[in-house]
């Protein structure tokens, strides 16, 4: 098998987990500020698109630094 190819680029000068975790944090920033932009800032309704619980979507909301009420009159 040849090298693996892959569109993203690899920083290998940091180590794996700490990159890993990073792609994640701003996977789930991402994701939570589309759900409520989708949802106009309602958490229960952005919470369902996640397929998660609503109180477990709510940490991760206030995780991330996120304002769910900026979203309401969008």
């Amino acid at each position: 098998l040849g090298p693996a190819r892959s569109s993203a680029r690899v920083d290998l000068t940091r180590p794996l987990p700490e990159l890993r975790e990073e792609t994640v944090r701003r996977l789930e920033k991402d994701y939570i500020v589309r759900a409520l932009a989708q949802t106009r800032g309602n958490v229960s309704a952005a919470s369902r698109i996640a397929g998660m619980d609503r109180k477990n979507f709510w940490t991760l909301v206030r995780r991330h630094g996120i304002d769910a009420s900026s979203y309401r009159d969008r």
